[in-house]
C-alpha cells in the first residue's frame, strides 16, 4: 500500500476499494505476521480518517459477528485482548458503509456466520466471466490458468491487456461499499436464470475494475484471497487502528461534555442518598 498521506484525498469521499487491493498486494508480498497487523493497521487507520465516518456505528450484523468470533476464540490471543478488541470497536467504530464493507472483505466474507451467506461461484462461472468479458478464447483463458493456478492472475492480465477506446467514457472507481453490495446480492441471487444474472453483476465489476482490482474480485468470488491473512489479524489489526487514531475534536468535546455531565449526575444523587 502507498505509504503517502492519504487522508486528505479520502476525507468525506466514500473509501474507493482500490485501497483495500493496495493493502491485499503488499500482504501477498511478505509473510510475517506483525508486517501484515502493521499494514492492516494502516488501512483501518486511514479509512477511520475518512470525514464522513464520524459519530456513526458499526451496524448489528457486525458488532454480534465480532462479538461471537472474540469469545469463541479466546485460546489465539487471551481474553484481556478480546475484550479489548471489542470494546474499542463499540466505542469508536465508524460509518458502516465504508468501513463494515472493509472489515468484512478484508475478512473474505460477504456476511456474519450465523447469516450463512455463501456465494457459490465456481470457476467454470468465472471463467466464462472472464472470457466474455475481456474478448478472450475459452483456450487462451484455460491455458493461462494452467500456468497461473490462479483465475485471479488470470482475470488481472486479461483486464490490464485489453484494448482502451482513447474515446470511451472511463468507468467510476469501484468503491467498498459497492463491492459488498454486489457480493451479497450475487449470493442471494437464486431461481431461473440466476446464473445469468450473476454474470451481468460479475462483468460489470470486471469491466469497471483497474490495477490489481480483478485479482482480488474474483478471488472474493471463489472465496480464497490466498494471501495469508487471518481474520484474527484483521480483528487485532483494527483495534490497533482504533487506539492509536484519535478521536476527532468534535467527538473528544462531546466526550468531555459527557463526562462533566456525567459527574454532575452523580453528585447530585450523592446528594440526594
Amino acid at each position: 500500500m502507498s505509504k503517502k498521506d492519504t487522508s486528505s484525498e479520502l476525507e468525506g469521499k466514500p473509501v474507493p476499494y482500490a485501497l483495500l487491493c493496495d493493502a491485499f498486494h503488499e500482504i501477498e508480498q511478505i509473510t510475517g505476521r506483525l508486517q501484515i497487523t502493521a499494514t492492516m493497521t494502516t488501512l483501518f487507520a486511514e479509512v477511520r480518517g475518512n470525514g464522513a465516518f464520524r459519530g456513526v456505528v458499526f451496524s448489528g450484523d457486525t458488532i454480534r459477528y465480532t462479538n461471537a468470533y472474540l469469545c469463541s476464540n479466546t485460546h489465539l490471543h487471551g481474553p484481556t485482548t478480546n475484550l479489548i478488541t471489542f470494546s474499542c470497536l463499540q466505542v469508536i467504530a465508524q460509518n458502516p458503509a465504508d468501513l463494515e464493507p472493509a472489515l468484512f472483505l478484508a475478512s473474505n466474507r460477504v456476511a456474519p456466520p450465523h447469516a450463512n451467506v455463501i456465494l457459490g461461484i465456481g470457476e467454470a462461472l468465472i471463467t466464462k466471466c472472464i472470457v466474455q468479458t475481456f474478448g478472450r478464447t475459452s483456450k487462451a483463458v484455460k491455458e493461462a490458468y494452467d500456468e497461473e493456478g490462479d483465475l485471479g492472475i488470470v482475470a488481472e492480465s486479461s483486464r490490464s491487456s485489453q484494448k482502451q477506446l482513447s474515446f470511451a467514457a472511463k468507468p467510476k472507481p469501484l468503491l467498498l461499499a459497492h463491492i459488498l453490495k454486489a457480493l451479497r446480492t450475487i449470493a442471494e441471487t437464486e431461481g431461473e436464470k440466476s446464473g445469468d444474472r450473476k454474470i451481468a453483476i460479475i462483468q460489470k465489476l470486471l469491466r469497471d475494475c483497474k490495477g490489481n482490482e480483478a485479482r482480488y474480485i474474483v478471488r472474493a468470488l471463489q472465496g480464497k484471497l490466498r494471501i495469508g491473512l487471518a481474520e484474527t489479524t484483521v480483528l487485532i489489526a483494527l483495534a490497533h487502528a482504533v487506539v492509536a487514531s484519535p478521536p476527532p475534536v468534535e467527538d473528544a468535546k462531546n466526550a468531555a461534555a459527557d463526562s462533566s455531565a456525567s459527574k454532575h449526575l452523580s453528585a447530585e444523587v450523592r446528594r440526594d442518598f
